[in-house]
């Protein structure tokens, strides 16, 4: 079991515009900080991706909410799902859920002490407080199973789940068409990343970067620091698209 920290500690946040708040833990390095993205819809809540649950995010964005909120992850990974399991109501895609009698149930994924203390990713203060027992994914109930096509509607805004290929870790984008607006968590960052990535095939990576570039975007949301234009989007795609035609081709 997670011995939790205070939210308060442990979060930081930016209003990016009125309905869309940036957080990230605080505790994590800048280099590694990931985003938690709340959306706050007319009629309902989302936020897109929960940190690593080393604090409670539920408690932390609870003065914001007015409306029912779904908690949902973009991928598997420790810092976009670790904390899904403080959520009532959570959604993530099918791929690698396990069935359970209660349900669908994310169990895969753990945040070990070499984790913490390994390459510069948690402050000194941080990891020296952290103790010495492993901190691994406590079972999450979701209560909500995604396909492609499947809307989260908010009332004003409406999102369309779009799963990308990336690499056999559960991986969407959650894509806005009326306001052009794409959250789309580490996929650029896992498919972009220098040399070959350590999960997606040249195959799947040229099959995520075709999804993705049909998309008309004019913001994108990511899982490091704050959105960017759709310009800036489609050229880091390109350049995405470029090395993996150079890979492909050694």
């Amino acid at each position: 079991m997670i011995d939790q920290f205070s939210p308060q500690a442990c979060f930081r946040h930016e209003l990016v515009s009125q309905t869309v708040i940036r957080i990230w833990e605080h505790f994590v390095r800048p280099a590694q900080r990931r985003n938690a993205w709340l959306i706050l819809g007319s009629k309902w809540n989302l936020l897109v991706d929960t940190g690593s649950g080393m604090a409670n995010l539920a408690e932390y964005v609870e003065p914001w909410l007015r409306r029912p909120l779904t908690a949902v992850a973009t991928h598997t990974h420790v810092d976009a799902a670790g904390g899904i399991a403080d959520f009532p109501d959570t959604a993530m895609l099918h791929e690698h859920l396990e069935e359970s009698d209660r349900g669908h149930v994310l169990t895969r994924g753990s945040l070990t002490r070499s984790d913490i203390n390994g390459p510069g990713r948690y402050s000194h203060q941080f990891a020296k407080n952290f103790g010495k027992d492993n901190c691994v994914f406590r079972p999450a109930l979701i209560k909500r199973t995604l396909i492609e096509g499947a809307l989260f509607n908010l009332g004003n805004r409406q999102f369309q789940v779009i799963p990308v290929p990336s690499g056999g870790a559960g991986s969407m984008a959650l894509y806005e068409a009326a306001r052009k607006e794409l959250f789309c968590g580490a996929l650029l960052e896992q498919l972009d990343a220098g040399g070959p990535l350590p999960h997606p095939s040249n195959h799947a990576r040229a099959e995520a970067l075709g999804t993705l570039a049909k998309l008309s975007v004019d913001t994108a949301y990511l899982s490091q620091g704050r959105p960017i234009s759709g310009n800036l989007f489609r050229k880091r795609l390109l350049a995405t698209s470029q090395g993996n035609l150079s890979q492909q081709s050694m």
